[in-house]
C-alpha cells in the first residue's frame, strides 16, 4: 500500500518534463549539445573581456577612484535586479532573448574604459550592473531548459514500458496455458487443492514470471487464497473443482502482473527523476568549468599587452615604499612609479581587445543560440519574488549563512581591489597584475571544480575546516608579509591560497544552500546573491578611504563570523535530520 502515494508523487515530480514538452521546440541531441558549449563559449568570451577589466580597475583608473566606485555602483544596481525582473523578462522575451539584450549592455561600459571619465563610466556601470545579475539569471533557466530536452532524449519510458507490458502478457498467457495443462491432465486428483497444490501453484507462478520482490509479496496471498479455496469447493466434483482452479490462476497471474508492472512505473519514474538531476548537473558543471577559465585567459590578455615597452624598476624593500598592509596613499617613489596608469596605445590596444570579444560574445549568442520556448506567457512584473525573499530571511538557517554570504563579497571585492593594487601593483608594477591573477584564477577554476569530491569522501564540514584554516594562514601572511619583487613566487603562492578559498567556499556554500532549502530555492539563492552583492559593493565602497591593514582587518572578521555562522547552519540542519 505503500507503493501508491510514492508512484504518485514521482508522476507529479516528473509531470514537468511533460509540461516543458507541450511548450519546447523539440531539437535533436546534437543541437542540444551546440546550445550548450555556444551559451558556455559565450559567457567565456564575455567575461574574458568584463572580469579582465574589473581586475584592472583599481590600477589602470585611479583617478579620484572611479574604478573601484563604478565597481561598486554595478553590484549595487544588482542586488534588487536580481530579485525582482528575471521571471518576467524570461516569459516575456525568453532567455535568448535576454541573453542577447545583456550583452550588448556590457559593451558601453567595456568602452567607456577607452575613456574614463564619470559622466560615461557611471552611466555604463549602472547599465551593466542591472545586466550582469539578469544575464547569469538567464543562463541559469537557459541551462536547466537544455538538461530538460537532453534528458527527454535519454529517457526511453514508452519503449521499456511497451516490451515491458508485451513481455508480462506473452509471460500470462504461457503460465494459463501451462497451468490449464497440468488441470486437465491431473483432473483426477483435483478434489485434493490443499497444501500440495498451493505449493505446486507458487512454483509455476514464480518459475513462469520470475522471481523478484513482488512475487514474494503475492506468494503469501496465493496461498491463503488456494487454501481458503480448497476448502470452499472440497466437496465439488472434478469439472467444477478444475474451473475454479483455472478462475484462481486467471485472478492471481492478472493481479501479480499489474503489480509488477506498477512496481515498473514507479521505478522508471524515480529512474527519470534522477536522470534530470544528473544530467542537471553534468550541463551546469560544464559550463562552470569552461566559465571559470575566463579569469585565466583575461588576465594573461591584459599582462601580455601591459608589459609591452615597459622598464622595470626593482624598488625591493625599503622604508619610502609601503606596499601590502602599510599601504594608504599612493605617494612612495615605487608606487608612483609601479602603479602608473598604462600609456594611452596600451589602453586602447587592451579595451579594444576586450570590446572586440564582448561583440564577438554577443554574435555567437545572436547567431548560433537556438530559442527553446514555442509561446510566450503573459505576465506581469511581481512583487512575490522579493516579499519570499524578505520573509525567507526570518529562517534560522538562511540566518545563519548570511556572515558566510557576506564574507565571499567582501573576499572577492578584497582581492579585485585591494590585492592587485596594494601588493601585486605597487610592488611589481601594473603590467604583473595579470599574471599573478591569472594564477589566482587557475587555482580557482580547479578548487571549485574538484571540490565537491572532496566533499563527497571527506564531508562538507571537513572541507570548509580546510579552507578556513588556508584561510586563517593567508590572512597572516597578508598582515606580515612585505610585498618584494625581487620575491616573485610569494605573489604567486598567495593568490594561489587566495583562490583555493574563495573557490571552496564559493561553490560549496552554493550547493549547502541548495541541501537547505530545496522547496525554497529560489527565494534561498536570491537571498544569496542578494548578500554576496552587498559585500562586494562594500569592500569596493571603501577601498579608497582606508589603509590597507583595516581592511584586512574587515576580510578576517567576516571570514570568521562566517565560518561560525556556517557551523551554526550545520549544527541545526543535523538537528532537523
Amino acid at each position: 500500500m505503500d507503493q501508491l502515494p510514492k508512484n504518485i508523487l514521482t508522476e507529479n515530480l516528473n509531470s514537468s518534463i511533460i509540461d516543458n514538452e507541450n511548450e519546447n521546440i523539440q531539437i535533436s541531441r546534437k543541437h542540444i549539445i551546440k546550445n550548450l558549449v555556444v551559451v558556455s563559449v559565450g559567457c567565456l568570451l564575455a567575461f574574458c573581456a568584463y572580469d579582465g577589466l574589473v581586475m584592472l580597475q583599481s590600477t589602470i583608473n585611479q583617478e579620484d577612484g572611479i574604478g573601484v566606485i563604478s565597481i561598486a555602483i554595478q553590484f549595487s544596481c544588482g542586488c534588487i535586479t536580481a530579485i525582482l525582473l528575471p521571471e518576467y523578462l524570461f516569459e516575456k522575451i525568453g532567455c535568448k532573448a535576454v541573453i542577447a539584450i545583456c550583452l550588448v549592455l556590457f559593451v558601453p561600459y567595456i568602452a567607456a574604459n577607452f575613456y574614463p571619465r564619470w559622466i560615461l563610466m557611471i552611466p555604463a556601470s549602472i547599465l551593466i550592473g542591472f545586466a550582469n545579475s539578469l544575464y547569469w539569471a538567464a543562463q541559469s533557466a537557459y541551462l536547466n531548459e537544455l538538461s530538460i530536452l537532453y534528458t527527454k532524449h535519454l529517457d526511453t519510458d514508452e519503449k521499456i514500458l511497451s516490451s515491458s507490458s508485451k513481455l508480462y502478457s506473452e509471460n500470462s498467457k504461457t503460465t494459463l496455458h501451462s497451468y490449464d495443462t497440468e488441470l486437465n491432465h491431473d483432473s483426477h486428483s483435483s478434489n485434493k487443492i490443499g497444501s500440495d497444490s498451493s505449493k505446486s501453484s507458487e512454483k509455476t507462478i514464480v518459475s513462469r514470471i520470475g522471481k523478484n520482490e513482488n512475487a514474494d509479496i503475492f506468494i503469501s496471498d496465493i496461498k491463503t487464497d488456494e487454501q481458503g479455496e480448497s476448502r470452499k469447493h472440497a466437496d465439488l466434483n472434478e469439472s467444477s473443482s478444475t474451473t475454479a482452479s483455472k478462475n484462481l490462476m486467471i485472478t492471481l497471474i492478472t493481479k501479480l502482473t499489474n503489480f509488477s508492472r506498477n512496481s515498473y512505473n514507479l521505478n522508471n519514474s524515480m529512474t527519470t527523476s534522477k536522470l534530470l538531476e544528473s544530467t542537471t548537473a553534468r550541463f551546469f558543471g560544464i559550463h562552470g568549468l569552461i566559465y571559470q577559465t575566463c579569469h585565466i585567459w583575461s588576465n594573461l590578455i591584459s599582462y601580455y599587452v601591459l608589459r609591452i615597452g615597459v622598464v622595470e624598476v626593482e624598488y625591493g624593500r625599503n622604508s619610502t615604499c609601503l606596499c601590502g598592509a602599510s599601504f594608504c596613499n599612493i605617494g612612495t617613489d615605487c608606487s608612483q612609479n609601479n602603479l602608473r596608469e598604462p600609456r594611452d596605445d596600451l589602453r586602447y590596444i587592451l579595451i579594444g581587445l576586450f570590446v572586440a570579444l564582448s561583440i564577438l560574445a554577443l554574435l555567437l549568442v545572436v547567431f548560433c543560440l537556438d530559442e527553446l520556448k514555442k509561446k510566450r506567457k503573459n505576465v506581469s512584473v511581481s512583487w512575490q519574488i522579493l516579499i519570499s525573499t524578505i520573509t525567507h530571511m526570518k529562517n534560522k538557517k538562511q540566518l545563519f549563512l548570511i556572515p558566510m554570504s557576506l564574507n565571499i563579497g567582501v573576499s572577492q571585492g578584497f582581492i579585485m581591489s585591494d590585492f592587485t593594487r596594494d601588493y601585486i601593483g605597487c610592488a611589481w608594477g601594473v603590467h604583473n597584475v595579470g599574471l599573478v591573477t591569472a594564477c589566482l584564477g587557475a587555482s580557482l577554476a580547479l578548487s571549485s571544480s574538484i571540490s565537491g569530491w572532496f566533499v563527497k569522501h571527506l564531508g562538507r564540514i571537513a572541507i570548509f575546516s580546510i579552507a578556513k584554516l588556508l584561510n586563517i594562514v593567508v590572512i597572516i601572511i597578508l598582515f606580515l608579509w612585505e610585498p618584494d619583487s625581487s620575491q616573485p613566487l610569494m605573489f604567486f603562492v598567495i593568490s594561489g591560497i587566495l583562490g583555493i578559498v574563495l573557490g571552496t567556499f564559493w561553490s560549496q556554500l552554493r550547493a549547502f544552500y541548495g541541501v537547505l532549502f530545496k522547496d525554497k530555492e529560489g527565494a534561498a539563492f536570491a537571498n544569496y546573491q542578494l548578500w554576496h552583492a552587498v559585500g562586494m559593493a562594500m569592500a569596493f565602497a571603501y577601498s579608497n578611504y582606508i589603509c590597507t591593514y583595516y581592511k584586512i582587518y574587515i576580510y578576517a572578521a567576516f571570514s570568521t563570523l562566517g565560518m561560525i555562522g556556517y557551523l551554526l547552519a550545520e549544527r541545526s540542519y543535523s538537528l532537523d535530520r
